[in-house]
């Protein structure tokens, strides 16, 4: 693999690794915020709001675990790169 392929796709990949982290963030005010209101709503006695909320928090729960193996793979394949990278330049 060529060097100045190899440092263009290290950058794509550690782009999105970036963009998945920022995601995951989001996602972690996301959940916080409908477990404040799922708790809200428990405390008041709302059944009807707690079980909507519930799903809610399942689904964004899901979709950052999803968000971490993702970034997980991209730091992994980024750490490949940078050793490739390195192998190239010596």
């Amino acid at each position: 693999m060529e060097a100045a392929l190899c440092q263009k796709r290290l950058a794509v990949v550690e782009r999105r690794f970036r963009k998945a982290c920022e995601q995951i963030v989001h996602l972690n005010h996301r959940l916080s915020n409908l477990e404040r209101r799922y708790n809200r709503a428990k405390k008041e006695g709302h059944k009807s709001f707690r079980y909507t909320l519930r799903l809610r928090i399942a689904v964004v729960d899901g979709v950052r675990e999803v968000y971490y193996e993702f970034a997980h793979q991209k730091a992994k394949e980024a750490e490949e790169l940078r050793g490739v990278l390195k192998k190239l330049t010596c």
